[in-house]
């Protein structure tokens, strides 16, 4: 296995107890004491669910950075029961890999064959630390109870809409990214209005007011740019 540097996630604003959790199993992969000690098992799989825009797929991205291993993807539809067997296959091969797989929901949506194959690869995965699977799902009721079961994807992780502080850190840090000085901007009045945005949206409402002022934007512009992305009308 390949020694990096641990995740920072520093393109990644808030989701501290995620990124907490992310470095710890990060760390149990890197100890050979771990991996070496026949009593103490690994998580297998992680999960990442929760509504698009929040992150799961840069979680995931940057997690696979940080390993710096080989890495195989499973997109959507995309993939039928060979191609997958083969991938787990492939992968076995390795002194460590990582099998991503994007939207497993629709994966498995109209093949539960498929879930049935992810979970008899998954359970023969005898070799401890030398594959981690990651997935992203946007409807977490789709998966089934066993493919979430201890050995499978053990750790299930919600990328839920960004609080009230997460919020106010998205701004801070797309402010710094876009070089707006942030005085005289009410960053918490905007955390309010934006509440109901996911990560994704609150940064194209900053891109927006960025764009429509060269940079030199009030709190007023950015209810304007939160208004005209919504299709609300505004004055």
């Amino acid at each position: 296995m390949k020694t990096n540097q641990a995740p920072n996630f520093s393109n990644i604003a808030g989701y501290d107890e995620v990124k907490e959790e992310l470095l710890t199993i990060f760390k149990w992969y890197k100890d050979p004491k771990l991996i070496n000690n026949k009593y103490t098992a690994l998580p297998t799989g992680i999960l990442f669910y929760g509504d698009p825009g929040n992150g799961k797929t840069l979680f995931i991205r940057e997690y696979i950075r940080a390993f710096n291993a080989p890495t195989y993807i499973v997109k959507g539809k995309e993939h039928q029961i060979e191609e997958i067997q083969t991938i787990f296959k492939k992968a076995r091969k390795e002194k460590f890999a990582i099998i991503a797989i994007d939207e497993l929901d629709m994966l498995i949506d109209d093949n539960r064959d498929i879930e049935r194959v992810l979970q008899s690869e998954l359970d023969g995965i005898d070799k401890k630390g030398s594959i981690l699977v990651l997935a992203s799902t946007n409807k977490i009721a789709g998966i089934g109870k066993p493919l979430q079961r201890q050995g499978r994807f053990d750790r299930v992780i919600h990328i839920a809409y960004p609080g009230i502080e997460e919020r106010a850190n998205l701004f801070r840090y797309y402010f710094s990214k876009f070089k707006i000085n942030p005085d005289g901007i009410d960053i918490y009045h905007m955390c309010n209005v934006c509440s109901p945005l996911t990560c994704a949206e609150i940064k194209a409402v900053i891109n927006d007011a960025y764009l429509r002022s060269n940079g030199n934007i009030t709190t007023a512009m950015l209810e304007e740019s939160y208004e005209r992305l919504q299709g609300r009308d505004f004055i």
